[in-house]
Formats: structure tokens, sequence, C-alpha cells
């Protein structure tokens, strides 16, 4: 799979974790969606005898895609 991303020449990265129920099936939700992204270097290496690669990334921010999205505890108040 990296060899595929590496031949990308610019793509989309949507970075999302979900927490606990907030209320019904509400889940908290932590969301970056990063619009414009480019491959700048990457570098191999291992950890815990487990091989392993680093895969920088140079971000444009001035792009409609960038966002910042959460949803906690406080969203459910009146």
């Amino acid at each position: 799979m990296c060899r595929q991303l590496k031949r990308l020449d610019q793509l989309s990265i949507r970075i999302q974790q979900e927490g606990s129920i907030i209320t019904g099936s509400t889940p908290k939700l932590a969301r970056i969606d990063l619009g414009r992204v480019v491959w700048t270097a990457r570098t191999r290496d291992t950890r815990n005898n487990k091989k392993t690669q680093t895969m920088a990334i140079w971000i444009y921010e001035n792009v409609p895609f960038t966002e910042v999205t959460t949803r906690n505890g406080l969203s459910v108040l009146p």
C-alpha cells in the first residue's frame, strides 16, 4: 500500500477518531480533513523488531477542504 500512496502526486487525507456515546447513538468525534497534501520525504526504520515507514507531507492550508470538526458533550446542551 505504501508504494501506491507514494506514487500519488497529490491526495486528500481524513484523520478521524470516534469516542464514547454522548446521547442516543451519537458518538464523540474528532475529525481533520486535509484537502490537498503532497508527499515530501519518507524514512524507513524499525521499532520493536517491526519494519516501519514514516512519510512526511506538505499541507496546503488555503484549500477550501481543510477543515477541523469536533463533537463533544457541549454540543448536546440546549
